[in-house]
């Protein structure tokens, strides 16, 4: 998920992009990370089709207004919406 950067050789949590997978605090080797719990639970995809909404979504070529008009849709064309999106990139 990218949670972690690199920034002039420091590691910076985007606490906001955490999933909570642990893999950063299993990997760091001074022991300096621990998981602390969120208030709110990661939104984290359950379904290909929410996936690539997601990465829609964070790459910026899905917009609210596209997300509204998918929301009638069958998965199969939600999926097929996502792909052409994504395949424009």
């Amino acid at each position: 998920m990218e949670a972690v950067l690199l920034e002039d050789g420091v590691c910076v949590i985007q606490t906001e992009r955490c999933i909570g997978c642990g893999l950063c605090v299993t990997t760091c080797t001074t022991n300096a990370l621990s998981l602390q719990p969120k208030a709110e639970p990661p939104d984290v995809p359950r379904t290909n089709a929410e996936s690539a909404l997601h990465l829609g979504r964070e790459r910026g070529v899905l917009k609210m207004r596209d997300l509204a008009a998918m929301m009638g849709k069958s998965k199969a064309d939600r999926l097929l919406v996502a792909q052409e999106r994504e395949d424009k990139l």
